[in-house]
């Protein structure tokens, strides 16, 4: 099932972050490091009170298996066409339940709340290094768009 996230799933969604986060530092130590402790439980307290983010998450079984924070944005630039974009910020399926299709249930899921609220694109970020999350945007349709470039001085 999948459903808005609620205050009493701060701590599951904590956990699944901090996962997330470890991930990070694995593939780019360079640009991640460890932050202070209860800074996940703080941070998706915060993501559950902005009135302008949407936290999604799948349940099986009473667990949560997968999370997702969203923000819904206009681009409306002199120089740029207009958009309605979905901007994932987070999309994290816990290690234990990969390959078991949550992902692909709430990125469908996510698809269809974006569709409903007028959007006309998703976007996110994924680092170059995280081959794995990039397969498996690329399996939901999604294709590169722009490349951050950096120097490291």
């Amino acid at each position: 099932m999948i459903r808005k996230a609620a205050k009493a799933d701060v701590k599951p969604l904590a956990a699944l972050f901090r996962q997330l986060h470890m991930h990070h530092i694995k593939i780019a130590p360079e640009s991640h490091k460890m932050p202070f402790e209860g800074y996940f439980t703080l941070e998706m307290q915060s993501f559950l009170e902005d009135e302008k983010t949407s936290v999604f998450l799948e349940e099986l079984d009473g667990e949560i298996t997968a999370y997702s924070v969203v923000n819904i944005f206009e681009r409306e630039r002199a120089e740029r066409t207009y958009a309605k974009i979905l901007y994932i910020e987070h999309f994290t399926v816990g290690e234990e339940f990969r390959r078991h299709g949550c992902g692909t249930r709430l990125f469908e899921f996510l698809k269809g709340y974006a569709e409903e609220n007028g959007c006309d694109l998703i976007q996110l970020g994924a680092a170059a290094g995280n081959s794995e999350a990039l397969s498996f945007y690329e399996s939901m349709g999604m294709k590169p768009k722009t490349i951050r470039l950096e120097l490291k001085l």
